[in-house]
């Protein structure tokens, strides 16, 4: 008998900061800063206290999964550069999977869905899945669009979290699933801008 997975998984792709550790397709421990936007502070104590409260180490993990996004630019940074160290240190696979991707897999829906999340300056980011596969782009449109672009599709606006995020790495991990994303996933360019150079 195969044991089951070990994953550890962080979001930090929105204000919040979470991490999760699930054993197989059971959440073990799991933690949820909300709306702080100080994931660079919390994510690495978090991370170590699952760990210490499941009486594990980073080594004993299968897999780090993170969010790639779309969602807050320095949050994702964040949370793929922890996955990323971490992954390294201990030569386990990275698991990187979209913010879209993670809530449409939670909402455990065998029909057409539109994932969603807010995308400020009046825009949403948005991709369309059908029994959590994705069956269109990942990308950004205006709120007013967003009817019209799910059609006779259920739109699920539910945030992701670590917990959603770990079950679904899980789940793929146990289904032989190994070539993952370790690119973020950015759909628009940041908001905040470099100043201009001035003439001298």
């Amino acid at each position: 008998m195969s044991k089951d997975s070990i994953i550890l998984a962080m979001d930090t792709s929105l204000a919040d900061c979470s991490v999760a550790l699930a054993v197989g397709d059971q959440i073990k421990a799991s933690l949820l800063a909300p709306g702080i936007g100080q994931q660079s502070k919390m994510l690495i104590t978090m991370l170590e206290q699952i760990l210490a409260d499941s009486g594990l180490q980073y080594k004993d993990c299968d897999g780090i999964a993170c969010t790639l996004g779309p969602g807050s630019f320095t949050g994702i940074r964040v949370g793929l550069t922890t996955a990323r160290a971490i992954a390294l240190v201990t030569n386990k696979p990275l698991m990187g999977l979209s913010t879209l991707e993670v809530i449409a897999f939670a909402a455990d829906c065998e029909s057409d869905i539109v994932a969603s999340i807010d995308a400020y300056r009046g825009e949403n980011y948005v991709q369309r899945f059908n029994s959590g596969k994705a069956i269109s782009e990942a990308m950004s449109i205006k709120k007013e669009a967003i009817a019209d672009f799910a059609g006779d599709a259920k739109i699920v606006e539910t945030l992701p979290n670590a917990e959603k995020l770990a079950r679904l790495a899980a789940c793929k991990f146990s289904q032989g699933e190994r070539d993952f994303s370790s690119s973020p996933l950015y759909i628009r360019p940041p908001d905040a801008k470099l100043p201009s150079k001035k003439a001298v």
